[in-house]
């Protein structure tokens, strides 16, 4: 699902309210410069909420998603990344993972500010969820504002690393895209990485399940050919209780090699 934004005033939106209300206040900072970028404005924890607490419920009524935690993921870049970041440590029990593309740790626009990036790592110091059981994917360019997210976003993998996570157990995933700028040209063609780093070993196929009446099962020497009318996947299972599953492409005819025997391939029974 891709969510879109106000424009111009987007970062009073995406912008973590807690760095700014708790940790800068703490130390007694100014708010100069971020003030700035969001108008004044901060909404970060009014948007965390409408995305977890009002989109993503209406999405999960009206289209046939896995709700859980394992299978709910949010993404973004540069503030985008901050408010997706944001949204996993205040929501840890709706997200599994969050993907960061070009995270905006300065949050303004002046490279030589410590203000907001030092208060956004005491926030995760203090937030960031368990990796035993959420995912984190960091990645930044080398050019243009993104040369500016070196230094903070090592320190973030290192705070992470401190936490549990880490990129050899799967919980966590670094990338730096070299010669890479801040826009999306360049975040196109790197997304596949935190999709796949998300998706690949879920628990559950996502992928939709075949009903019986748009399925052909047909005997073949060495098998069975397979035509459905739909694309997904379907089970196929012998009488010891073995079972496989297969994707098959609509109106294209897939055969399965199966030596003779009893078979129930999605809800039907075949002898072979």
């Amino acid at each position: 699902m891709g969510i879109h934004n106000r424009g111009v005033d987007r970062p009073a939106d995406y912008i973590p309210e807690k760095p700014i209300t708790e940790y800068m206040n703490k130390h007694q900072q100014t708010l100069s410069g971020m003030d700035a970028v969001t108008v004044g404005k901060y909404y970060g924890d009014e948007y965390a909420a409408f995305v977890a607490t009002e989109l993503k419920p209406a999405v999960d009524a009206l289209f046939p998603t896995i709700p859980d935690r394992e299978h709910t993921f949010i993404m973004g870049s540069s503030m985008g990344a901050l408010a997706s970041l944001n949204a996993m440590c205040e929501y840890p029990d709706i997200y599994g993972g969050s993907g960061c593309l070009s995270t905006h740790w300065i949050g303004n626009f002046d490279s030589n500010s410590t203000i907001f990036p030092t208060a956004m790592l005491d926030y995760l110091q203090a937030s960031l969820p368990s990796a035993a059981s959420h995912k984190l994917y960091l990645d930044r360019g080398t050019k243009g504002l993104d040369a500016y997210y070196e230094k903070w976003e090592n320190k973030a993998v290192e705070l992470a690393e401190s936490k549990g996570y880490s990129q050899s157990a799967g919980s966590l995933y670094v990338y730096v895209a070299q010669g890479a700028y801040h826009n999306e040209y360049f975040w196109q063609q790197r997304v596949d990485k935190a999709l796949v780093f998300f998706l690949h070993n879920l628990s559950k196929d996502v992928s939709p399940v075949i009903d019986d009446d748009a399925l052909l099962l047909t005997p073949v020497p060495g098998g069975v050919e397979i035509l459905s009318s739909k694309g997904g996947t379907i089970t196929v299972s012998d009488m010891q209780g073995k079972t496989q599953l297969l994707r098959v492409s609509p109106f294209t005819p897939t055969r399965l090699p199966l030596p003779s025997g009893l078979y129930v391939i999605g809800h039907r029974k075949i002898k072979l």
